[in-house]
């Protein structure tokens, strides 16, 4: 019996040590999501581009005034951050046919990132298309003034070293497309 015991308790411990693991695990996924400050910054910033399409320079002063500010630039690409990186903005600028912004909130959701886009989606009175990749979450296409536009949600697993999901508005000029 006493031999017994030793691994009688080393099997119930490890029981508790795996719901342990269990529950530790499942309240980090529930607890995966923005905070409502960054989500609130995020709407401000995508607020900003659906304005400002395609104005760059309307879109860059009411970042700034939101308080992202010039983080980097490559390319033609311009990052615009809160101190934090918890909020970016992406906007693609030069002399290109089409005008795109994105925005990435730190630990967004899928769920949150299609609801953050949803102004967007009813700017462009988008329609729903099918999703080309498993990355991809939705993808509405439709049209605003002289430009055709399309938003798309991309999961938090599209972009490895981004934490949360990216939502993107892209203007291309009718005449072009």
């Amino acid at each position: 019996m006493r031999a017994l015991l030793p691994l009688a308790l080393g099997v119930v411990l490890s029981a508790c040590n795996m719901a342990a693991d269990d529950t530790a695990s499942s309240s980090v996924q529930a607890n995966f999501a923005a905070t409502e400050e960054n989500l609130s910054r995020g709407a401000d910033a995508a607020q900003a581009c659906l304005s400002g399409m395609p104005d760059f320079d309307k879109i860059v002063s009411t970042l700034q005034t939101q308080g992202l500010a010039f983080r980097e630039g490559t390319s033609g690409i311009d990052l615009y951050s809160t101190r934090d990186w918890d909020v970016i903005a992406q906007l693609q600028v030069g002399d290109i046919p089409n005008w795109i912004c994105s925005v990435r909130v730190d630990e967004m959701t899928s769920e949150q990132a299609v609801t953050l886009a949803q102004p967007w989606v009813d700017a462009i009175k988008g329609k729903p298309l099918p999703e080309p990749r498993t990355d991809i979450v939705s993808v509405w296409r439709g049209e605003t003034g002289n430009y055709d536009a399309v938003v798309v949600v991309y999961s938090p697993q599209t972009f490895p070293k981004i934490n949360g999901a990216t939502i993107k508005l892209e203007f291309r000029r009718k005449d072009q497309s």
